[in-house]
């Protein structure tokens, strides 16, 4: 079994739809609905297997909990993650999967025409210095589309706050599993939420000192 975890914030307009296509690509969706205020966790837990969160954690704290569930409760082979806003395409997910026959973590490249500059130049800095610290040839380094081997997500300790996707990367190169990017496509709704210098210079900081402790 292949399993999608789907963090979700008040994404009650696009929640069911994400839901009906990770079914329909053969990939069982398990929502974690954090701490939304809107009816998310209603339409999620009428289709499919949900759990709330409350108040609102973030993403990390999300996986977190979703990691720890499908470990106890679960047998998978694939372990998807994609975001609840259908900013990617869960019928890009097969793509992903084909990948992990030869790799055993995956993660999304962004076409990055569809990206707005400004999100554009602030990857192009994390990508640029992971390469270089990390001694890799990633074009993406901090997509939130990402498959894994069930095995790799057992060996994982997820954190809280927006290092997320890059602290997983890490500790996944840091253990030794194959990494690749697959090129996806990506849509931006909005553009709302952390941003700016602020969150470059926080991820950038974090990449660094997590390169230091080797």
């Amino acid at each position: 079994m292949n399993i999608a975890v789907i963090p979700a914030y008040n994404e009650e307009k696009t929640i069911r739809e994400v839901i009906t296509r990770c079914k329909e690509v053969d990939v069982y969706p398990f929502v974690v609905d954090d701490g939304s205020a809107d009816h998310t966790y209603e339409i999620a837990r009428d289709l499919t297997d949900t759990f709330r969160i409350f108040p609102n954690q973030g993403k990390g704290f999300a996986l977190n909990h979703a990691f720890g569930l499908i470990k106890v409760c679960c047998k998978a082979d694939y372990i998807i993650i994609i975001d609840a806003d259908l900013q990617f395409n869960p019928y890009e997910i097969p793509k992903l999967l084909e990948a992990l026959k030869d790799y055993d973590y995956v993660v999304g490249q962004r076409d990055w025409s569809q990206v707005p500059l400004r999100h554009y130049l602030g990857n192009l800095v994390w990508i640029k210095t992971f390469n270089f610290l990390y001694g890799t040839h990633l074009q993406d380094t901090n997509c939130g589309f990402v498959a894994m081997k069930s095995e790799v997500m057992m060996k994982l300790k997820v954190h809280s706050g927006y290092i997320v996707d890059n602290d997983m990367l890490i500790q996944v190169i840091k253990l030794g599993y194959k990494v690749k990017n697959v090129p996806v496509s990506v849509k931006y709704y909005n553009t709302r939420g952390v941003s700016g210098i602020r969150m470059v210079i926080g991820i950038l900081i974090f990449i660094i000192i997590q390169r230091l402790k080797r």
